[in-house]
């Protein structure tokens, strides 16, 4: 599974062992593999520090490499056997990143100019000199071996570090140099050397003394995953970080001039190093790597303060996770921590009360602190409800059935405590409860109309006479004295809360006997008399006549008993009697009627029950039946309709809910839906309506606000 490398026979400078080869993992260096290796002119070379890493250094693996005169040996190196480095006379330096390697015989034999120069970090064992004994190693004199190089800036009490030379992994950068400290990070500080390669590294920790990083200081160190940063956001030269795409730049949260986060810097994406919640960091951050943490003081629960705190998150680098104040030792990665009591659950943010309208949704929501698992319970009027199990319960389609109280109950093992009452109203647009009635009033009587809704108070009213606001009338009955015959028509009422409208079924007012008259052009027996002759002056048809409407070639009447009656043209069955045949005499065709609208072929009216009825010409939809097949029988196409009102080829019709809806043609956007597209099957296209009226190719609508909205040509 693994190889050794036996033999070099290629070109001198500078020499790249290979981490594999064959397919396979160099592990070893052979005997003799580098012996009497002249070639070898720059006189410097580093093992590989790939994966697999090189373990040993065989026997006689460098021997008589002459020109040979520093050598720098990983950490994953753990022997060096017998005449390794025999008569390299020209070797003056052994670097060696780790601990001591076990030694062979004669390893060093002929070395006489080198010197074994170590790092002296934790973990690294094996070196005598650290511990005062032996300063030798392999019969070499042994040194500690400085990675950090730095040169006095001008004020003469400052300096910068100016390059690296020790092992990879995390480099924590330190406060002082030479008893100065480090106030900058100097150009190109890290750039890989004969020593030592920038991918090595893998995170870095600069301190608080460090105010600028030089151009290129990190740059190409591909393998980099963390800048860690002590103090606030140094000033950056050009391309500090160039190549580094894997790091973040880590800050402590009291330092500043830092990017919001999610930020960058220098081309890096910025996070916090250290995160605590329920408790705070001591700020002042004089130890690179060591921070004080405090928990909140805990709000007492039932009387009793916490006895014990619980530090949770990466509580392996914390000091004690059952103190209050403690410290936290910062390792090269982001750190969380959160402070929890041992104490049944503190509410933070109390259920509000909330007002929502009937139909529509409410959420109540509790927001707890404590140690988890945190269990929720809802309650209403002192009631579990089933499943309401979450820190949010949402109602939906809310009526006033539901009304009331409503806590919660958040437990863990240590207790529980229960939420402020939170009360829920449902505020309910309004309904009517009783409708106006129809009646026939003698002259000089007195109409009373009135109407009782239901929903929230207060209500405001508004009557109006054949779709016609009437002044004045604006509580909740209509009562008209000393009537005469232009009272007759067909009032509604539109009753508004704050939380929404309803509008009345009409109902039917008839002072005295009302005439109804008639003249014009009479080829189709519109006028109703009998005849086809047209008239200039205007001929008596009918009595007890309560609303009239005219098409273009028929005619309709309402009369006090609410019978429907047509005449003229029915070429397309807008008499709606079932036949083709036109009338010249009135007929009646319906029944419990109290409203009436003509278009130029076709014909609506509208029911005692509220149901709209259509007949006639078809070809535009305007029936609104979902087809385009005109009819001599009326259909039934709409409910809880309070008006209609018909033009040319087109139809719109009110409900109770103050929803306009449109149907039939639409060339000239008169359905007021946005398009010219012509429907078969009416479509909602306005709100808040109180009132309808059609010309032949436009439409207009008045909203409860007073304001008059048209559409159409």
């Amino acid at each position: 599974a693994t190889v050794t490398l036996t033999g070099y026979t290629g070109l001198g400078g500078d020499v790249i062992i290979p981490g594999a080869m064959n397919g396979l993992p160099v592990t070893c260096i052979g005997a003799n593999a580098f012996k009497k290796c002249v070639p070898l002119l720059n006189g410097t070379t580093d093992l590989p520090i790939q994966s697999p890493p090189v373990a040993s250094i065989t026997a006689n693996a460098f021997s008589n490499c002459t020109p040979l005169t520093s050598i720098t040996i990983p950490a994953s190196v753990t022997s060096i056997h017998d005449q390794a480095f025999l008569d390299c006379w020209g070797l003056t330096a052994v670097y060696f990143q780790g601990s001591a390697p076990g030694l062979g015989t004669n390893v060093f034999t002929g070395d006489d100019l080198a010197a074994v120069y170590y790092l002296r970090v934790p973990g690294t064992t094996g070196w005598s000199g650290n511990d005062g004994g032996s300063t030798m190693y392999g019969g070499l004199p042994i040194a500690i071996w400085k990675p950090f190089t730095c040169t006095t800036n001008a004020d003469n009490a400052t300096v910068t570090l100016t390059g690296y030379t020790g092992s990879g992994g995390t480099v924590t950068i330190p406060g002082t140099l030479n008893g100065l400290p480090v106030t900058r990070i100097g150009t190109n500080a890290f750039t890989s050397n004969v020593f030592f390669s920038a991918l090595q590294i893998t995170n870095v920790l600069i301190p608080n003394t460090v105010t600028n990083l030089g151009d290129r200081a990190f740059q190409m160190c591909s393998n980099l995953m963390g800048v860690y940063f002590q103090g606030n956001a140094p000033s950056l030269g050009a391309n500090v970080f160039s190549g580094d795409k894997l790091a973040t730049a880590y800050y402590l949260p009291a330092t500043t001039n830092w990017p919001a986060v999610p930020g960058t810097f220098g081309g890096l994406p910025t996070a916090l190093w250290l995160t605590v919640s329920g408790g705070t960091d001591g700020g002042g951050y004089s130890n690179l790597q060591q921070v004080t943490i405090t928990a909140n003081n805990p709000t007492p629960t039932n009387g009793l303060m916490a006895p014990l705190v619980q530090w949770t998150g990466t509580t392996q680098y914390v000091a004690n996770v059952h103190a209050a104040n403690t410290t936290v030792n910062l390792p090269a990665q982001p750190v969380a921590l959160t402070a929890m009591f041992a104490v049944a659950p503190v509410i933070t943010a109390q259920p509000a009360s909330l007002a929502a309208i009937s139909g529509g949704n409410a959420t109540f929501s509790v927001t707890a602190f404590g140690p988890a698992p945190l269990a929720y319970q809802w309650f209403f009027n002192n009631s579990s409800i089933s499943g309401a199990m979450a820190a949010s319960q949402t109602l939906t389609g809310v009526t006033t059935n539901i009304v009331g109280s409503y806590t919660v109950v958040i437990s863990n093992i240590y207790g529980s405590v229960t939420s402020s009452v939170a009360f829920l109203t449902v505020d309910v647009p309004p309904s009517i409860t009783t409708q106006p009635v129809s009646q026939v009033v003698a002259l000089g009587g007195t109409v009373s109309l009135s109407v009782a809704p239901d929903g929230t108070a207060p209500f405001v009213y508004q009557w109006l006479k054949d779709g016609r606001m009437l002044l004045g009338a604006t509580n909740s009955a209509l009562t008209l004295t000393s009537a005469d015959v232009t009272n007759s028509g067909v009032y509604y009422v539109v009753v508004t809360n704050a939380y929404g409208l309803s509008i009345s079924r009409p109902a039917s007012v008839t002072v005295g006997t009302p005439q109804l008259l008639a003249w014009g052009n009479n080829q189709h027996s519109q006028l109703g008399d009998g005849t086809t002759v047209s008239r200039s002056n205007a001929v008596s048809v009918a009595s007890n006549v309560v609303v009239a409407a005219a098409g273009a070639f028929h005619s309709l009447y309402l009369k006090s008993n609410g019978t429907l009656w047509a005449m003229g043209f029915n070429g397309d069955g807008e008499l709606g009697d079932g036949t083709g045949v036109t009338r010249n005499y009135p007929e009646s065709v319906a029944s419990n009627v109290v409203f009436v609208a003509a278009g130029s072929w076709h014909s609506l009216y509208l029911k005692s029950d509220g149901t709209l009825w259509a007949m006639g010409q078809n070809n535009y939809g305007q029936l609104g039946d979902g087809t385009m097949t005109s009819r001599s029988n009326a259909v039934s196409v709409a409910s809880d309709v309070v008006a209609v009102a018909a033009g040319d080829r087109h139809s719109l019709y009110l409900k109770s809910d103050g929803t306009l809806w449109a149907m039939g043609y639409n060339n000239f956007g008169q359905l007021g839906d946005g398009s010219n597209t012509s429907q078969s099957l009416a479509e909602s296209v306005a709100s808040n309506v109180v009132a309808i009226a059609a010309g032949a190719d436009h439409s207009l609508y008045l909203k409860s606000d007073g304001t008059l909205w048209a559409m159409g040509w």
